[in-house]
């Protein structure tokens, strides 16, 4: 039993490129992240870092006094 050239060259390029897959090294794109403030991380890997922020909390209920209409400032004239 003879193998045409047409189905090997086919055939062994196929098993050439799944062999390439398999042995690869896995990519070490693994970020190492280092908290430098409460609110602010850095991570970085090999030739790129980033830098991640957020803003704190805002608690501003009730506003300078009790509501829409109430309370506060008030600029006087007189």
């Amino acid at each position: 039993m003879s193998v045409h050239p047409r189905i090997l060259t086919p055939l062994l390029a196929a098993v050439g490129m799944a062999g390439a897959v398999v042995l690869a090294a896995p990519a070490s794109a693994q970020p190492t992240c280092v908290d430098t403030a409460p609110r602010t991380t850095i991570c970085s890997t090999n030739g790129s870092s980033s830098l991640t922020t957020s803003p704190p909390v805002m608690n501003n209920w009730p506003w300078y006094g009790g509501g829409f209409g109430f309370g506060g400032f008030v600029i006087g004239l007189g």
